[in-house]
């Protein structure tokens, strides 16, 4: 299931969801881990102090990776935003070029609308001038 709705997104956000996928599975289990360590701590006597030392280090050890999956998903966060501020980088690049040749069209149309102008210009001051026509047939 996970694969299909990987598919779907880019291959950054894809491992980001399979990351966080495995980060909660981790994070239910060392959730699940040191509730029962706590409880074995609550209900041991002072004379299992080696358990007990053992189950707090093993606590130290479910937090350590806890923070390492927290800090892995701020990575994988900067990641995205980074590649959000790349895509938008881009998007506004194609825009400035869409515009540019707008600018280019624009330009060229005004070029070819005033040459025709000037065509017409010229048309229009040669007919002002009579024309004569000599109509002696001698």
């Amino acid at each position: 299931m996970f694969e299909m709705r990987a598919a779907s997104v880019g291959p950054l956000r894809a491992y980001k969801m399979s990351i966080q996928l495995r980060m909660n599975k981790n994070l239910t289990r060392l959730q699940n881990e040191l509730r029962k360590t706590r409880k074995v701590i609550n209900s041991s006597k002072p004379s299992k102090n080696q358990e007990i030392n053992e189950l707090q280090l093993t606590i130290e050890s479910i937090q350590t990776m806890t923070k390492k999956l927290l800090d892995a998903s701020d990575e994988l966060s900067k990641l995205e935003t980074a590649e959000n501020e790349k895509n938008t980088y881009e998007f506004k690049f194609e825009q400035k070029n869409d515009r540019e040749k707008i600018k280019e069209e624009e330009d060229f149309i005004d070029v070819e609308y005033n040459e025709e102008e000037e065509e017409l210009s010229v048309l229009k001051s040669n007919s002002s001038n009579p024309i004569e026509f000599d109509l002696n047939f001698d």
